[in-house]
């Protein structure tokens, strides 16, 4: 098919780029008022299959979305597609405007792709040499929007598109790159409340803060020091060392770079002066995503250094243990791209518990 040159492709092209830029101006100075406000502006494409009775040609037409997230799991979202198409009946140029205002909801992330439900409603406009026609329409569908980068995604979704005047029924697949000014937040579990109010009150039965289903030395004498298992300490000296290894990790990634191995080499170089020292090394990720997949990204990533302690340095793994904490502990704030990439880490824990 071609497309005409006329000078309504000009006029509409000319339009849709203005409309666009201002609203993309009005909410990028709300953003930066707001420090990173929860809007995510998507441009793209839409193939538009029309009804038969409309007499208008299929065409993918560029598209756009202003999207506004309301919490996790909803948004509000402005969409526009428009162009140029042509008459099925002579050929004649048909300019095609629409446009829909409505909700998206967020179903439960996969790591960083975000299965979505869609619903709105909006108007169509068909523009033909004998005059203009328009309809108001309803839309449900369904999509996907896949995070590659904290701020940059890539979106495809399909619609069902409904006209009220006159019963015509149309589909829209629509695909575009989209940019968020704020990064996507992971899904909170809802407190289990009924579950809590028919639970016992646990029972610490000899009073030295172990409960008793935690408690492997019931019994012990009051005042004594016990450990987290409850059994009493006797003549045990620890010592232990917090050492913070410069290994950052890339976004979604358990990768250990070559950068970090000479920090590396110098801690087993440690470890194989002092036979007695045991090395608990903990992964920590940042916010962003599912907080199930970020405790097994953690674990991935503390698992990777040891691996490479191991494997590269020689480190018996008996003498290492590796624990993934996910996003539980940060050390920078998740509200930047800064503070998460030093979220991203792994930290070291040096002991001795030989006794004296």
């Amino acid at each position: 098919m071609t497309i005409p040159s006329t000078h309504k492709d000009n006029d509409m092209n000319v339009r849709l780029i203005a409309v666009l830029a201002a609203v993309l101006g009005v909410f990028s100075g709300m953003a930066q008022a707001a420090n990173e406000a929860p809007l995510t502006i998507t441009l793209g494409g839409t193939q538009h299959y029309f009804d038969s009775n409309r007499d208008v040609d299929n065409e993918i037409l560029p598209s756009g979305a202003l999207e506004w997230r309301l919490s996790d799991d909803w948004a509000a979202e402005f969409t526009y597609s428009g162009g140029d198409s042509e008459s099925a009946i002579d050929g004649s140029d048909v300019n095609i405007d629409q446009w829909h205002l409505g909700g998206v909801y967020y179903t439960e992330p996969q790591g960083n792709l975000y299965p979505y439900l869609a619903l709105g409603a909006g108007e169509l406009s068909r523009g033909f040499k004998t005059g203009k026609e328009s309809d108001i329409q309803a839309n449900l569908g369904a999509g996907l929007r896949y995070y590659f980068t904290d701020h940059w995604s890539w979106r495809a979704d399909a619609r069902w598109l409904h006209s009220f005047d006159d019963s015509d029924n149309d589909l829209a697949l629509t695909f575009g790159i989209a940019y968020s000014f704020a990064p996507p937040k992971g899904k909170r579990a809802a407190p289990v409340v009924a579950a809590a109010a028919v639970v016992a009150a646990p029972i610490d039965s000899d009073g030295d803060g172990v409960f008793d289903d935690d408690d492997l030395c019931p019994g012990t004498p009051a005042g004594a020091e016990v450990d987290s298992r409850g059994c009493e300490v006797v003549q045990e000296v620890v010592e232990t060392a917090s050492v913070e290894l410069q290994v950052n990790f890339g976004f979604n990634s358990d990768e250990v770079t070559e950068q970090y191995m000479q920090d590396l080499g110098g801690l087993a170089e440690f470890l194989g002066q002092f036979e007695e020292l045991q090395l608990e090394i903990e992964g920590h990720t940042d916010s962003v995503g599912d907080a199930g997949y970020n405790q097994v990204l953690s674990e991935r990533r503390a698992n990777a250094v040891k691996a490479v302690l191991a494997n590269k340095f020689g480190i018996a793994e008996s003498r290492m243990t590796a624990i993934g904490y996910g996003e539980a502990e940060p050390v920078e704030t998740n509200d930047t791209e800064e503070g998460r990439a030093e979220n991203r880490r792994v930290m070291a824990t040096l002991s001795d518990t030989a006794g004296n």
